[in-house]
């Protein structure tokens, strides 16, 4: 399974992210200059300009290009020119990409794609769905990669653009590998061969000719059918004999010569492998790009003599591999690279590679007997296997919010549409009211039932949205990864007695939230305690900046009352991420229940800077942007208030000292209860 991963691996990056191959040289241009220029043409021409430029220097100067990209967008939205609002959010996405940042580079490219959905085919859009084949990808969602990469061939097709059918239909062939839908596989390689053209460029035949004998190779893995190995050596031959190949792709045809040589374990096919695996290291010499493919073989050339049981000569080789692997990632740096897409590439193998060297290793001493060893990097292993994991989701979860907003917007777009239709047809029944009273009645009657479920239905999804909001506000990824984050800190440093007690709270908190989204009431003591573990964490979390206190007024009945869940932490986390965080000296959170009036009566009270401070303070570091947490919550307390009769009551106060010095603030929320029994 392992080697088929390093294999899907290898083509995966060969294809993937395009936008390091667009490279376009451009004059230095100044402000004054580019002013000049920009005066002279008209709206739409202007806005073509500022897109071009910013693609222009998005690989060596990615800043400016977001800039300029959003000028390009904020020109275009005015002037309602949807070519130049495209490509604005596409040379924005390709600017975050470049800088490593991958949040506002999904949200960019989907909105984007939007626009291009709705706009004749375009090379951008091709662009942009491979792209995001790619980054499902990435994150382990491949089937969901293969609609994207269609959309990008039939849009290519339509432009009769070759070099993009042929990546799109190269992509999608190697998505049915890794399905292992070989079938279908072989025939979107064979559709690639017909999109080489004329002049049959030697690296993307060399492509098809890999990408033929890892389908071989595969095969020999499932059968052991030396036969197969055979084949998949004949076509990597068919590769290396074309000539006039880059280097990157010269080093891997040599690496995999050299590795799938070897699984012939005969002496001369050995002796022949090594010699391929001697080739590749001066031609990554010549080619930084392919640097990482030097700890590759290294690693290659250790698990090959623990395989024969020459576990000395083992250990040299994969300390060799490792120590290369952590000096390469100490020092990396994309400005190295002449690509900058082999350099997330190489970064991306490096980490990989780390993980599997630490394994290898680890096996090595275990069957050689120093234990002492092995259990050392056995615990380096676990713990880059845990930071790829936490990186890896951290995109996934990332990608699946972009996603889910994408899809939301569009079931919008759509009932706007089906909104459209339904009055056209209303324009329609007029014009034929003659045909009978009885007839326009009887369409009336329908189209009225419809919208008044067509309401009913947005309603209850509203709804739910609120509640997986509220949900994500408590558990959002950053908490769990600092929460995470903590326990592993408490385990490096062996105090244990303190991870134990940081994770039973965590996993408290974590099942109460859970339960608390499948309950319209919640027994008031279970709230209460999920508040407490809440604080307790993030108290941990900000280096104890702040103590807190909950009191419960004697009268209530904590076991026999229930209130309605996650009404009061959103205003616990303005009160520590608005209040508290802002403030130099630590901080104090009263957390107080009162039984007035039928009600429960909450009190969160901070000595925090104050919402106006917080305020400049985030317009500082996040320039401005208001509070989700509080809007969500007044959303559900409308929502709620639709529902029961006793209404909940919010009212948030600046708290002032004598000489009108904010002291801090005070939120008040009146909360109805009900019985338990």
């Amino acid at each position: 399974m392992k080697i088929k991963l390093f294999i899907a691996a290898i083509f995966f990056f060969q294809t993937f992210f395009l936008i390091g191959q667009i490279q376009l040289e451009m004059e230095n241009i100044n402000e004054d200059s580019l002013q000049r220029i920009l005066t002279s043409l008209n709206d739409n021409e202007k806005i073509d300009a500022l897109n071009k430029l910013s693609m222009a220097i998005s690989i060596e100067h990615p800043d400016s290009s977001i800039t300029i990209a959003q000028r390009a967008l904020n020109l275009a939205e005015k002037a309602d020119y949807l070519a130049g609002m495209a490509d604005g959010y596409f040379n924005m996405a390709n600017g975050y990409y470049l800088l490593d940042e991958f949040q506002p580079t999904i949200n960019n490219y989907f909105k984007a794609l939007r626009i291009y959905e709705d706009l004749p085919p375009s090379k951008e859009y091709g662009i942009i769905c491979l792209q995001l084949g790619d980054l499902n990808q990435f994150t382990g969602r491949i089937i969901e990669s293969l609609p994207f990469y269609k959309k990008s061939l039939f849009n290519y097709d339509r432009l009769d653009h070759y070099e993009g059918k042929f990546k799109a239909a190269n992509l999608i062939a190697y998505t049915y590998w890794m399905l292992e839908d070989y079938d279908s596989s072989h025939y979107f390689t064979n559709l690639g061969m017909t999109y080489l053209g004329s002049d049959k460029d030697p690296n993307k035949l060399a492509t098809l000719y890999m990408h033929t004998a890892r389908t071989y190779q595969q095969q020999f893995m499932e059968s052991s059918d030396t036969v197969l190995l055979d084949k998949c050596i004949y076509w990597l031959m068919k590769a290396k004999d074309l000539g006039g190949l880059n280097c990157y792709k010269e080093t891997f045809i040599n690496y995999n010569l050299g590795s799938y040589l070897l699984n012939y374990h005969t002496a001369d096919k050995t002796k022949e492998g090594k010699q391929y695996f001697a080739k590749t290291i001066p031609l990554v010499e010549n080619c930084k790009d392919s640097y990482f493919a030097v700890p590759m073989v290294k690693r290659r050339l250790g698990v090959f003599s623990y395989e024969q049981g020459e576990l000395d000569t083992a250990i040299l080789f994969l300390s060799k591999a490792l120590v290369l692997i952590e000096q390469e990632l100490s020092t990396f740096s994309i400005n190295e690279y002449i690509n900058p897409v082999r350099a997330y590439e190489a970064r991306w193998f490096l980490k990989r590679y780390k993980s599997f060297t630490c394994e290898n290793l680890y096996l090595v001493y275990l069957k050689q007997g120093d234990y002492k060893q092995a259990f050392q990097y056995y615990r380096i292993w676990e713990r880059s296997k845990e930071e790829r994991y936490l990186e890896k989701n951290k995109n996934l979860i990332i990608l699946l919010e972009a996603d889910s907003e994408n899809e939301k917007i569009q079931n919008r777009i759509d009932i706007l549409a089906k909104d459209n239709e339904l009055k056209a047809l209303k324009i329609s029944q007029s014009r034929t009211f003659n045909y009978g009273l009885a007839v326009m009645s009887i369409i009336l009657v329908l189209v009225g039932l419809l919208f008044m479920r067509q309401n009913k239905l947005k309603n209850e999804h509203r709804s739910v949205l609120l509640e997986q909001k509220l949900l994500r506000l408590q558990m959002n990824p950053h908490f769990i990864f600092n929460a995470l984050s903590n326990i592993l800190k408490f385990i490096d440093c062996n105090e244990n007695k303190k991870a134990s007690d940081y994770l039973t709270t965590f996993s408290k908190l974590l099942r109460t939230t859970l339960e608390s989204t499948r309950e319209n009431m919640v027994p008031f003591e279970k709230e209460v305690s999920s508040l407490r573990n809440y604080l307790e964490l993030q108290k941990l979390r900000y280096s104890n900046k702040f103590d807190y206190a909950i009191e419960v007024d004697k009268d209530i009945n904590q076991e026999d009352m229930s209130i309605p869940p996650m009404l009061v932490q959103p205003f616990i986390e303005n009160a520590i991420e608005h209040g508290i965080r802002h403030k130099k000296t630590p901080g104090r959170i009263d957390v107080r229940f009162l039984l007035k009036d039928k009600k429960i009566l909450c009190e969160v009270e901070d000595d925090g800077v104050g919402r106006e401070r917080a305020w400049e303070a985030e317009i500082n570091e996040r320039g401005g942007r208001k509070s989700l947490a509080t809007e969500i919550i007044k959303d559900r307390i409308k929502v709620l208030n639709k529902k029961i009769r006793q209404k909940i009551k919010l009212e948030v106060i600046d708290l002032k000292s004598d000489n009108t010095n904010v002291t801090g603030t005070k939120v008040m929320i009146d909360i109805p209860y009900s019985n338990v029994y």
